[in-house]
This record gives C-alpha cells, structure tokens and sequence, in this order.
C-alpha cells in the first residue's frame, strides 16, 4: 500500500536526522564543521510530505515517486552525517597494540541495554574475541563468516549485548585475537526457547504459530490458549478489487487464509547471546513464509520477524495477531502526538471502510 511505504519512509527520516544532528552537534562542539545546508535540505525534504495530500497517500503514481525520491535524498543525507559525525567523535577512541577498536553509540536520551549487530571486515586475525574498556571478556555470537586465502576472517557479523550504555554516550570495544574459534550457533529441531524473561513453544502443526508465551517474572500465560487462533499467527485478507477508491481505503471480502492451516519445519538456534526460532511453510501457492521468534539474554522482549517469500498473489492485507490472555483490556493505537483506543470490528479481522463511513466500526491502524 503506497501509504504506508510513505509513512515509513518519513517516520525512518525523522528518526535518522534527530540522530545525526545530536552526533553531528557533539562533534562541531569538539571542533568539526557542522553539516548545517545538509541537514538543512534533509529537514526540507522531510517537511515538504508532510502536508495533507502527501503522507497520507491520497494522490497519484507521480506524487509518489517524487516523494518517494525526496525519502531517499533524506536517508542518503542524513546516513552521511551520521556517519562522518560517528567517524570523528570514534577517532579519539583509545586503541590498544594487535587490537580493533568498536565504539558502540547510543543516541537516546536515557540509560539503555540492548543488543549491537557489527559487521566485522579484515580484522587480520583468524579468530577473535570481545572485550570491554575493563578488560573483561563479552560474550557474542557469529554469523555468516567468510575467511580469506590465508585462514584469516574476512568478514563476520557479531551479535553482543551492550550494558548500561549511557544516555548520548558510547562504550568502547576491543577485538583481540584468539586461539578459540568463533562462537557459531548451530541450528537443532526444537519447538522450545527461554530467556531469563520468557519460555516460548511452538506448533509445527500449526504453522509453526506460538502455543505459550509464558512470562517467568508475572509467572503466567500472555496469550489466551482457550480459542482457535494462536500468537505470532499470519493471516491474509481479500480485499475487494477494482474499487475506486484512494489508497488508504480497505475493504476486505471475508475470505481469509491463516497460517495455523499449514504445517511448518521449525529449527532452533541457542547460542552466547540468545536463541532464535525459525520456522518455514507454503501458504497454498500465495507465497512461503519463513518467521523468526529471538529472546536475548538481559532483554525484556520478544523479538518478531516475517519475511513473505515470492508472493504471487493481489489485494491481500496481511496481518498477524496475537490473542492474548488481558481481560477487558481496550486496543491503544501510538500516534505521533499521543495515543488512541479504537474499537474492536463487527466481525474478526473485518476492514472495511468507504470514504467517512467504517462498515466495520474499525479501519485499519498501525500497531507500534
């Protein structure tokens, strides 16, 4: 749907230029130029689709591709800066003989934990490992690692947990070399995964979907395991075609696909930092479907991911849901300013809305 595309690409401008200009005033501070036509221009760009008849996506194909451009001039601006502001302030890391240093940035205004993702490039070591501005080793895991003619990496991508990371601040890193080789998970059949947090399982029969969500600290089930559906669930929604209608209306017909329908493979994947759940079905002959489930050790959360493979298909909304177990709880919607209660659909997963008019008594809102 052309909107949403719009609103993302707004939404990860505006998150990329308040981040870049905080680097980018720290630096000027410590003596480098401030980017001041750049973010000047990126600002503009941003600004200038936020009107009525631009984000919301009531306008024609040119409009689009247009601000689409527009979105794409901000990134690459904005990516710039924040590179070259990072580049400066990380130049006065201290390093250490026969090591790489990794400084490790955190832009929000408050302390945070949470996981760092670093694609290391020739770091001139057959193996490595991580240690902080202590001394003391950090635990990481290793993915799609690739060594040169001489035995030594040529790139990998590591996957860390960074501690108390202070609010506008960084920690620093050091790659060393080690006798060790590097910490690579293997994958295993299992249906089950755990965090300090949560236990996960799932359902192969089911599409892999989730059967318990148990949170260990409130000690009790997140989802409602009393009906037919289940978390992490996919469903795809016909829509009505050849309505004239503007991009943000949806009008779904009743037909609808679940993956709970579909049997799936599911491996698991434990390793330093967490464990992930992978699962891989066949909707019909609409598209595959490969989900990832992950819980990080020393993060209250659960990560989520879906990728929808060679879709084929034409006017499908696709959802996913996750019934949970709250008792008279009301659906709250975040906006830019605040947020919002809607009311639940006539009928489950019923959209359908014409112009001021909601059939259904609910459009459809994006769920942050």
């Amino acid at each position: 749907v052309l909107f949403r595309s719009l609103k993302m690409g707004n939404r990860m401008g505006e998150n990329l230029l308040i981040a870049a200009e905080k680097f980018a005033t720290i630096a000027a501070l410590m003596g480098a130029e401030y980017p001041e036509k750049a973010l000047d221009k990126a600002w503009r760009q941003i600004l200038c689709g936020q009107h009525h008849d631009s984000i919301t996506g009531t306008h024609n194909e040119i409009s689009y591709v247009d601000l689409m451009n527009s979105y794409r001039e901000v990134l690459e601006l904005g990516t710039d800066v924040l590179n070259r502001s990072l580049d400066y302030l990380a130049a006065g890391t201290p390093a250490k003989p026969e090591s790489v240093p990794v400084a490790v940035f955190n832009s929000m205004a408050w302390e945070r934990t949470d996981m760092a993702t670093l694609t290391v490039q020739n770091p001139g070591m057959a193996s490595f490992q991580l240690r902080d501005a202590k001394g003391k080793n950090v635990p990481f895991d290793a993915r799609h690692v690739v060594y040169d003619e001489a035995g030594n990496v040529a790139s990998a991508e590591i996957t860390f947990l960074c501690k108390d990371m202070p609010s506008m601040g960084y920690r620093t890193y050091m790659l060393e070399a080690s006798d060790k080789p590097l910490p690579i998970a293997k994958p295993k059949s299992d249906t089950v995964i755990e965090n300090e947090y949560y236990r996960i399982e799932v359902d192969p029969e089911r599409g892999g979907g989730i059967t318990s969500l148990f949170d260990k600290e409130a000690k009790r089930e997140v989802l409602d395991r009393k009906g037919w559906h289940i978390g992490n669930e996919i469903a795809a929604l016909q829509e009505l075609p050849n309505r004239e209608e503007t991009q943000h209306e949806f009008y779904t017909t009743g037909m609808r696909m679940f993956s709970r329908d579909y049997p799936a493979t599911v491996e698991s994947e434990t390793g330093k930092t967490g464990a992930t759940l992978r699962i891989r079905y066949q909707m019909a002959d609409l598209c595959g479907v490969v989900q990832e489930i992950t819980l990080h050790k020393g993060v209250k959360r659960v990560d989520c991911r879906v990728f929808l493979l060679d879709w084929q298909g034409e006017h499908q909304l696709f959802v996913v849901t996750f019934p949970t177990s709250l008792k008279g709880a009301t659906p709250v919607f975040d906006e830019r300013f605040g947020v919002v209660a809607r009311n639940d659909s006539k009928n489950y997963l019923d959209f359908r809305t014409h112009q001021m008019a909601m059939f259904s008594d609910c459009a459809v809102y994006a769920a942050n």
